[in-house]
């Protein structure tokens, strides 16, 4: 992903989707069901 958006942010970064959601185990997932796809992705800012 590239950034080009006027806030701080490094030059380059990884975002992950479980970041934007609670942690699984608290959620209530027991430990041996945890969720076994994560989604990364790089971002290079531009500007």
């Amino acid at each position: 992903m590239l950034y080009n958006g006027t806030e701080p942010y490094p030059d380059e970064g990884v975002l992950k989707l479980s970041d934007a959601f609670e942690e699984a185990v608290s959620a209530g997932f027991p430990r041996d069901r945890l969720p076994a796809l994560e989604l990364r992705v790089n971002v290079y800012k531009i500007k």
